[in-house]
């Protein structure tokens, strides 16, 4: 069969994209099934450790043990994973009623430059890259790899603008708190609404409630400054806008992550145990 010339021009950048997507995304699926694993032996190993190493002299030692052990799982169990899903870094989230000291500028500065450097940072861009390139959203970029390579370098500037302006440089001056405190109890839609809600609420430092402005300011000046380093047709307000709601998106997902990665995490857990 004969391919002309014009599918191969025309939809060879496509393809490319697609098939950067897909490697992103099964890299990402192998990870997750690797650190999930990885999790579930040492959870286990630690649980038979803790059983191994406690030998009531009596019934009501026994009970004792076990009263502990629950509190101890219980405690686990509300405890924030070091990564959502075994891949996206976890710096921000707090367990339920945890009580810790203001955020000071440093330790703001550490959870920006720690989100960004990432590695899931890098594949994140790599997806973003690709569905825009597959979708030509900047023309003036052409096709083919020299066009995903401009894709890429765009969307992980986005994004480290974003975590910069969002976790550090905005909250610096609005004396916000950037942690994510998870709910944690409650009917699943409850905790939804409070996940996607914390874009508009925030902490203060001092531990009150308030407006979350470096969510709302940060991602607005993030969106203004990368608009810059685009083509001037990639500058007008709506393109802005379009970048701002992206932003915000991605934001709020990653809050309702973080709020269910618990729910998650056990779920796959009992799925590898039977």
């Amino acid at each position: 069969m004969t391919i002309s010339s014009d599918f191969r021009v025309s939809h060879s950048p496509r393809l490319f994209s697609l098939l950067v997507i897909g490697l992103t995304l099964s890299s990402f699926a192998t990870y997750a099934l690797a650190q999930t694993e990885i999790t579930t032996k040492s959870e286990a190993l630690e649980a038979t450790t803790d059983v191994s190493s406690s030998l009531p002299e009596s019934p009501d030692a026994a009970l004792i043990g076990q009263g502990a052990t629950a509190r101890s799982t219980a405690s686990v169990s509300n405890t924030p994973s070091k990564r959502v899903l075994g891949i996206i870094p976890n710096y921000r989230s707090v367990g339920v009623g945890a009580q810790l000291p203001p955020q000071t500028i440093r330790n703001k500065f550490i959870t920006a430059a720690s989100d960004t450097i990432d590695p899931s940072s890098f594949a994140l861009a790599a997806l973003l890259a690709g569905y825009n390139d597959a979708r030509a959203a900047t023309p003036e970029f052409h096709g083919g790899a020299v066009a995903y390579g401009r894709y890429f370098w765009h969307s992980f500037a986005d994004q480290s603008i974003e975590n910069v302006s969002v976790e550090f440089l905005v909250p610096a001056f609005t004396h916000e708190d950037t942690r994510y405190y998870t709910l944690g109890t409650g009917g699943k839609k409850k905790r939804l609404e409070y996940s996607l809600t914390r874009i508009f609420v925030t902490r203060s430092d001092s531990g009150k409630e308030t407006i979350n402005l470096s969510e709302l300011l940060g991602a607005g000046l993030a969106s203004g400054v990368s608009s810059r380093y685009y083509p001037v047709s990639q500058r007008d307000a709506g393109s802005v806008l379009q970048q701002y709601a992206l932003n915000l998106g991605i934001d709020a997902a990653s809050y309702a992550l973080r709020e269910f990665d618990n729910d998650i995490s056990r779920k796959f857990s009992r799925k590898h145990d039977k």
